[in-house]
């Protein structure tokens, strides 16, 4: 099978998993990246994109159901869902990207950072961009 039937084949799979009790549907949609982005950057994106109901999320621990219900998507959520932000930074110059302890509320100060904005603002984060 070539990669294009493959990856056809896995949507139509994912499209038809249900939830055990009532039968619905578990997937709200999947496709194939190209289908919603098309760019420079698509080789960043993965190769199929899909998302669950809300109550639902995909897990990484080895030996358990790879979809199950999610206790905790309201407070610390695996994925991203469309109406929250997700940042792609790529540091300038000689700046480097702090990669631990990264917290929502960093997001603002990064930005204004990045915009050469200075001030005292009393923000509860802070830039996640420094010197090398």
């Amino acid at each position: 099978m070539d990669y294009e039937q493959l990856r056809d084949n896995l949507i139509q799979e994912m499209r038809g998993i249900k939830e055990p009790e009532s039968g619905e549907s578990l997937v709200n949609w999947a496709c194939r990246r190209e289908d919603l982005y098309r760019g420079e950057h698509i080789s960043k994106y993965p190769d199929i994109i899909f998302e669950l109901r809300d109550e639902y999320g995909v897990g990484w621990v080895v030996h358990e159901a790879l979809i199950g219900m999610c206790q905790t998507h309201n407070i610390q959520p695996g994925s991203h869902k469309g109406d929250s932000a997700v940042m792609l930074l790529s540091a300038p110059g000689d700046e480097v990207i702090q990669t631990e302890d990264i917290t929502m509320m960093d997001i603002a100060p990064t930005v204004l950072h990045l915009l050469g904005i200075q001030g005292s603002f009393s923000f509860d984060g802070k830039s996640f961009l420094g010197k090398q």
